[in-house]
């Protein structure tokens, strides 16, 4: 994708590195798309670099959106904007994670940029100071996280939606794309330990409250790539006490015609594999978990033991059809991530509507994003002697979106009050994201939450 070399007007008297490389505009524009909310945005930064060239450059030619799909987006010369909206869309976001930038790791910049609507040619604006008031005396807001009004059962809905500066991977690909993804995937032997640091309460994630109740000790599972990759095959959905037999895959894959795709699948079952990001995200849970002075062991999904998830504190990552120890909490969650048997599609059944809910909550496709949900629940485990906090996602965005967001903590005061009660007995969070092709999600919603009252 062009980005720093696509072609723009060219100056009169120095090479565009040289004129960017003294350039406060540019230096600025570098440290934003560098920042931590940029970091998993690329068509994002890809835009804001070729807008901003256009503008430090001064051309009196117009900034066409058809230039910027061709241009920054990588579309073909055919792009027609009356039939597609991407330019449009991704400058909306951009819009967005630059007031977010401002407003958190740019705060003390002496320059703003501004998108103005209607426009895709960006302004730069000195400051006098980081409190956001301008030479002019006039001050620019930014928005800040919306915290939603509501008691515990009832139906959340943000005037709002409560932003995080997310990474992650591409949308789940066909099955023989992530055949190859699979393999050469991170292979971990894991049983990774983290263990450093006194507690420090204000270290400690509000969702890691109700463990801290119950012991130090954290068994962070990562999902199996393989087995969902298995399934998808095969059609058909695997069990966790199919999962832990000792021949696993070779009862599942045996009846498949195909000698070559059999030993493929064969080669898969006896791998441990899972994909890079969720991979991040357990390491981010156990640095997480070391600076909060609790002791983190990274697993990977098929050596997990039945006791981690009796006896102690665990965190599992992925929906079923990778990680299948969340459907052993079938009985302790409302919101459940169930295959359709008419359209063999999933979605997550809400078996308990409240007033306002929706009855499923279906992951799709429309205008050019996708929508995905994810829940979050933090229950007890299996041997009520400890928490398990499960991040069931739709898709692999929603699960690091997840993720990011819980670790944040910038839950309303109803979340944060329940997570703090000393008598906590559960606590289940539905959310909606949506993410653009090859982007990450950058923004969630919270549809509502449920607290188990025993």
């Amino acid at each position: 994708m062009p980005t720093a070399n696509m072609p723009l007007p060219p100056t009169e008297n120095h090479s565009q590195e040289d004129t960017l490389a003294h350039d406060e505009r540019w230096l600025l524009i570098q440290r934003i798309v560098r920042s931590k909310g940029f970091q998993r945005a690329a068509q994002l930064r890809a835009i804001l670099l070729y807008v901003s060239k256009f503008a430090i450059f001064g051309t009196e030619e117009q900034l066409r959106e058809h230039d910027i799909a061709r241009e920054a987006l990588g579309r073909r010369g055919d792009f027609d904007p009356a039939y597609d909206n991407i330019v449009r869309v991704q400058v909306s976001h951009l819009r967005r994670k630059l007031a977010e930038y401002f407003a958190d790791e740019g705060k003390d910049e002496t320059m703003l940029i501004e998108i103005p609507k209607g426009s895709y040619l960006p302004h730069f604006e000195s400051v006098r100071h980081h409190n956001g008031a301008t030479l002019d005396g006039q001050t620019t807001h930014y928005p800040e996280s919306i915290e939603p009004q509501g008691t515990t059962h009832d139906l959340l809905k943000p005037p709002g939606v409560v932003p995080s500066p997310l990474g992650g991977i591409s949308r789940l690909p066909m099955v023989w794309a992530s055949l190859g993804t699979a393999v050469l995937a991170l292979a971990i032997g894991l049983g990774i330990r983290w263990n450093i640091g006194e507690r420090s309460q204000q270290n400690v994630p509000p969702i890691l409250l109700p463990m801290l109740q119950q012991g130090n000790n954290v068994a962070v599972v990562l999902p199996d790539v393989s087995l969902m990759i298995i399934q998808q095959v095969l059609n058909t959905e695997i069990g966790p006490l199919e999962y832990i037999e000792s021949d696993f895959p070779r009862n599942q894959v045996s009846k498949v015609a195909d000698p070559q795709l059999r030993n493929t699948l064969m080669f898969l079952g006896i791998r441990k594999t899972t994909s890079f990001s969720e991979t991040r995200l357990g390491l981010e849970w156990m640095e997480t978990l070391s600076k909060a002075g609790m002791h983190g062991n990274l697993l990977y999904s098929r050596d997990l033991h039945v006791r981690d998830l009796s006896d102690g504190n665990v965190i599992l990552i992925g929906s079923r059809r990778s990680n299948p120890w969340m459907s052993l909490f079938d009985s302790r969650t409302n919101f459940q991530f169930i295959e359709s048997t008419e359209t063999h599609t999933y979605s997550f059944v809400n078996h308990h509507p409240l007033a306002g809910e929706e009855a499923r909550y279906i992951p799709h496709h429309v205008a050019n994003q996708d929508i995905n949900y994810v829940n979050v629940a933090l229950v007890h485990s299996l041997g009520e002697k400890g928490f398990a906090l499960l991040i069931n996602g739709s898709d692999s965005q929603a699960n690091e979106a997840a993720v990011r967001f819980v670790l944040e903590g910038k839950f309303p005061k109803a979340i944060q009050d329940e997570l703090h009660r000393k008598d906590f007995h559960g606590m289940e969070i539905l959310l909606k994201g949506s993410h653009l092709d090859g982007e990450s999600n950058d923004r969630f919603e919270i549809v509502t939450f449920r607290v188990a009252s025993t």
